[in-house]
């Protein structure tokens, strides 16, 4: 296959989506290889190193080493023939790469311990197939010595050299023009698997160094031929010449890298369009051509295909193109109009310098580093915030098509304002005063108070796309594309095209015979929403065939979908760097039990209905399985559960509690409380301890904050050498949610019990909101396979529990559902008839009417509210307290008095 990057990572947020049935996949052109195409329509690729006079068969440690006499220049020959009996591998070698490659071949041949042999009934198959695996791991090999050259007997170029040389020949010989997925079909899955991972290191190594990737790009170099089929030369047309003034030679840039013009140059829409177009094309193009399969085959494996803003185009090609033929007529008309649309929308957008007071603005706000474009990136704030000052700044706009205006929605809170570069500047610095410091706490600030916390940068982009500033481009795209006969009719659409701006149909939804006037005005005019565009119902695999990689629209889409069931493979990536996207080899898979699928929270985690071997239906949760009781806990509350009659009666009931050790004041009464449940419990059933200290039992709840990472490790191996197979863990904001996860991952042999209520539930609680440190920390938590999750935060009955375990409580807030395990109850138990609360004061209890609208609760930190308020405990912690006259003395003394700082301590 080829390997190198062909635009160097071009920056831009288009791509191409499209959607597979059976399982349903979506997929996105992007392109990071170099092909070309020979008379037999096979990929096969340029400058193939020089033709060697024989064949590799196959490899072996190497035992013996000889010399050419008549070759020159002169070469040598590894050989190796001890490593898989009955079977020798050479390799020719020239003369400046030997002395590299007989000492690495010597140590090689000393360290390999080879755990594969081919047992392919075709003796030129098999071997090639061991050829192949040896090689492959020789060249590996060399990576690793590479790294321990502490001996420092070798030149660490000479190595490189000899690696790219290596490389360039494993490609001829072996791969010979197919894609190396194809190549290893006759090995078993665990080798196959382990050899294209080791093939996509050495590739990712040598592209690393800058020499060592201009070396192999030039093997890899793409047909002129090629790239004629996609791209006309009109930037040499006069009306165009001004867009282009180092011109649109994407060949004379491969063929001379020092010709490369600056990113500034590629960045801009003239260029960029018709390269990201080609790109993706060209990527799509080795897809089916890798399979040796037609276009039609190939869109047939979807559902659909959708584009982020100009990426679209590329989806019609896809789903119009039945032939190689039409592939490539509709690849030219595809490239033509992005070019187009570039020119235009440059034209009616010019790009001119930033004016002098602009730029001292920018200087002496210190954003010398993030200056002024059309695009301007809002991450992490909500569209709700964003609106109001966009809607303040436009007042003073006087033309309605020339305002900023939000034209990009990439997430639920990952939006692009497009406009004037004045403008949105404007708009960074009146966002500026509501975004949060980041070296200062708000820890201790009631959620909703706080300012919010999000990043703003602008885009490296020429045009203000997906605004009515390019109204006017949109006029002369299409009388261009009348006067060059430019079309793509609907009716050629064999698979679903989903818009950009809400995610229609436009195979079945467009009323227009031609879809030209559709695309162009989704691209300049219409803003993207690319939730809508994306969502597909029971859609299980999405290919990005963008140039973005990890940083590209597959990230977008993994975010808004993560935990739908959809897996997210980067169709173009040899090698990710995000455990969610999925590199290359998984695009080229040939075996349905080799693809990955997403994880689906409501299929995994809603609770289940078993019936067990007594014939009892029960709740089935991941809680359920790891303690063997009901989905409920009642949780720790210093007295009322540190009572062993109390203890002992939810036990008996047959629920889990919480011992809360609060109120056991020593071992002695620690130990006397555990002996008397256990006495009024049969066969001393599990009970759970709140505590500070390491005792032998069965489970251990830490409360009062989450230990450090450096502390679990000194202890909690203790706990599991005492047996103890999980632990609890309260944690009361996001951070410490995320350090629970961490210790989680650092102790797989360990389970973890996550109770989280936020801050509007417990007596003691936190300032945080109940739902957005867990919508925000869910799917991290749901990867760890060792950690379960319960809630809790002053639920009522059945109705107001329910949507918590089936996850439809995160549905309203635009995520999947998102179910828990179990749940956490507390304060309602102290009213009930075995806790020894007084009589008196579970009354008061019962008659405290709490609020309807949850939302309310951090009202209480200024005044009762439903009855309740909040205080600060002799901790120096906020706690919820019934709002009695004692009560709402504390609260007086908590303002006037417990409030004023001590001097000395200052």
């Amino acid at each position: 296959m080829g390997a190198t990057n062909v635009f160097n990572e071009l920056e831009d947020s288009s791509s191409t989506i499209s959607i597979n049935s059976s399982p349903k996949i979506k997929i996105i052109p992007d392109i990071k290889e170099e092909i070309q195409v020979d008379n037999t329509n096979q990929i096969v690729f340029d400058k193939v190193i020089e033709k060697f006079k024989f064949t590799v068969v196959a490899e072996t440690p190497i035992t013996e080493i000889s010399q050419k006499k008549n070759d020159v220049p002169s070469t040598h020959l590894l050989v190796f023939d001890r490593i898989i009996e009955n079977f020798k591998l050479i390799i020719e070698i020239p003369e400046k790469h030997w002395l590299s490659a007989e000492h690495i071949a010597h140590n090689f041949n000393l360290d390999f311990q080879n755990t594969f042999v081919s047992n392919n009934e075709n003796v030129e198959r098999r071997n090639t197939l061991n050829g192949l695996w040896i090689y492959i791991n020789f060249m590996k090999y060399i990576i690793q010595y590479k790294s321990n050259n502490n001996e420092n007997i070798l030149n660490l170029r000479d190595i490189n050299n000899l690696l790219i040389y290596l490389f360039k020949d494993f490609s001829s010989r072996y791969l010979k023009g197919n894609e190396i997925h194809m190549r290893t079909r006759g090995l078993t899955n665990e080798f196959r698997v382990k050899l294209i991972q080791y093939y996509y290191d050495i590739f990712g190594y040598l592209q690393k160094n800058e020499e060592t990737a201009r070396a192999i790009e030039d093997f890899y170099l793409m047909n002129q031929q090629l790239l004629k089929l996609f791209i006309q030369d009109l930037s040499l047309t006069p009306d165009f010449q001004h867009y282009y003034p180092e011109g649109l030679d994407i060949m004379k840039w491969l063929n001379q890298p020092e010709s490369l013009p600056d990113d500034i140059y590629l960045d801009s829409a003239p260029v960029s369009f018709p390269l990201i177009g080609v790109a993706q094309l060209i990527n799509y193009l080795i897809f089916f051509r890798t399979f040796r399969k037609t276009p039609d085959w190939a869109r047939h494996l979807f559902v659909g295909s959708t584009g982020h803003s100009q990426g679209l185009i590329s989806s019609v090609v896809i789903s119009s193109s039945g032939t190689e033929e039409e592939y490539f007529e509709n690849s030219k008309k595809a490239v033509t109009l992005l070019l187009l649309i570039g020119v235009r929308s440059q034209q009616v957008f010019p790009n001119i310098p930033l004016n002098l007071e602009l730029l001292h603005e920018v200087v002496d706000n210190g954003d010398e580093n993030d200056k002024p474009t059309c695009m301007l990136s809002i991450n992490g704030l909500s569209e709700k915030r964003i609106i109001p000052v966009v809607n303040k700044l436009n007042k003073y706009v006087e033309d309605p098509d020339r305002k900023i205006c939000i034209s990009l929605i990439n997430g639920r809170r990952m939006f692009v304002v497009t406009g004037d570069p004045k403008l949105l500047y404007a708009l960074k610095m009146n966002l500026k005063e509501i975004q949060a410091n980041p070296n200062e706490s708000q820890a201790r600030i009631p959620y909703s108070r706080r300012k919010p916390s999000f990043t703003m940068k602008f885009l490296s982009a020429t045009i203000p796309a997906h605004n009515m500033i390019l109204k006017t481009a949109v006029d002369l795209i299409l009388a261009d594309v009348n006067s060059m006969n430019i079309t793509f009719p609907t009716r050629n659409l064999a698979i679903s095209i989903y818009r950009n701006d809400n995610g229609m149909d436009m195979k079945e939804g467009n009323k227009a015979d031609d879809l030209i006037e559709s695309l162009v005005k989704q691209i300049c005019i219409l803003p993207v929403d690319w939730i809508r565009a994306t969502y597909v119902p029971e859609l299980t695999h999405i290919l990005d065939f963008g140039p973005g990689g990890v940083s590209g629209v597959g990230s977008f889409i993994d975010k808004s979908n993560e935990g739908t069931g959809v897996q997210i493979i980067l169709a173009s990536t040899i090698k990710s760097s995000n455990a969610n996207l999925k590199c290359k080899m998984f695009a080229y898979t040939t075996e349905l039990k080799d693809l990955p699928y997403g994880i689906n929270w409501a299929k995994e985690f809603t609770p289940k209905l078993i019936r067990n071997a007594d014939g009892n239906i029960l709740m089935d949760t991941r809680y359920t399985r790891l303690t063997g009781h009901p989905p409920l806990l009642v949780g720790g509350m210093t007295p009322t559960t540190s009572n062993p009659e109390f203890v002992s009666a939810i036990v008996n009931a047959g629920y889990n509690v919480e011992i809360a050790c609060g109120g056991l004041y020593s071992p002695e009464v620690l130990e006397k409380c555990i002996q008397e449940v256990s006495e009024k419990i049969p066969e001393m059933e599990k009970v759970f301890f709140v505590i500070y200290r390491n005792i032998r039992i069965e489970g251990i709840t830490i409360a009062a904050g989450v230990p450090s990472l450096d502390y679990c490790r000194e202890n909690l191996p203790k706990f599991i050498e005492a047996g103890i197979p999980y632990v609890g863990f309260k944690p009361g904001n996001r951070d410490a949610i995320l350090r629970c996860i961490e210790i989680a991952r650092a102790f797989p042999e360990l389970s973890f019990v996550i109770e989280w209520t936020g801050g509007r539930g417990g007596g003691h609680h936190s300032y945080e909101d109940f739902y957005v440190p867990i919508l925000e920390t869910y799917g991290d938590l749901r990867k760890q396979s060792n950690i379960v999750i319960i809630v809790g935060s002053g639920f009522g009955d059945d109705v107001e529990t329910l949507p918590f375990m089936t996850g439809d409580w995160s549905v309203e807030f635009g995520y999947p559902p998102m179910p828990f395990d179990g749940i956490l109850i507390g304060s309602r138990v102290c009213v009930a008839k075995e806790a020894l609360t007084s009589e008196s004061v579970k009354n008061i209890i019962v008659n405290t009417p709490g609020v309807e609208d949850q939302s309310l609760w951090e009202k209480s930190f200024d005044k009762p509210v439903g009855g309740v308020v909040t205080v600060e405990s002799e901790f120096g912690e906020p706690i919820h307290n019934i709002a009695t006259r004692g009560v709402m003395f504390w609260k007086e003394m908590d303002q006037t008095i417990f409030s004023i700082k001590d001097p000395k301590k200052d």
